[in-house]
């Protein structure tokens, strides 16, 4: 059972991998593709859907921080 760290984890990572891949100039879809598969690094469980949403959500609410 994942606890709350492991959450905290996933969302950086997610929001850092898109963050850094956009810095170095890779394109919107490929680096929003790259952090769908680091969640689901996380969460093997979560069906690609949801993944897909779930981070949707979390960088267009800039959920994404800033560094």
């Amino acid at each position: 059972m994942r606890n709350l760290e492991d959450e905290c984890a996933c969302r950086d990572a997610v929001s850092r991998s898109y963050r850094e891949l956009r810095q170095c100039a890779v394109p919107e879809r490929s680096a929003f593709e790259a952090s769908i598969r680091v969640y689901l690094y996380y969460h093997p469980e979560v069906p690609t859907n949801v993944a897909r949403l779930t981070v949707s959500a979390w960088l267009e609410n800039g959920n994404s921080p800033e560094t």
